[in-house]
């Protein structure tokens, strides 16, 4: 059973889950939702191995991380072979 709420959201960002919405052809409360799933079940992960993914509440990327880079990113994450990190 779905729970009906309500949520106060920053312009920007109700700006950017509508447009995605729109552009992906789903309703705001399904991009919401499947947002809030994604960061839940990396929350989880986290918790289950904190070394594995790092949440960041403030700020986005690091400087200078190429996100292109497979083997820079294998690096920062410690895992040897970055054929396993599925990007």
């Amino acid at each position: 059973m779905n729970q009906r709420t309500s949520l106060v959201l920053d312009q920007e960002l109700y700006r950017e889950v509508k447009a995605e919405a729109a552009n992906s052809g789903q309703t705001v409360s399904s991009v919401l939702e499947a947002a809030l799933r994604f960061y839940l079940e990396l929350r989880s992960i986290r918790e289950e191995d904190p070394g594995l993914v790092q949440l960041s509440t403030g700020g986005g990327l690091k400087p200078g991380i190429d996100l292109y880079n497979k083997e820079q990113i294998a690096a920062l994450l410690d895992v040897e072979d970055f054929a396993k990190l599925h990007i």
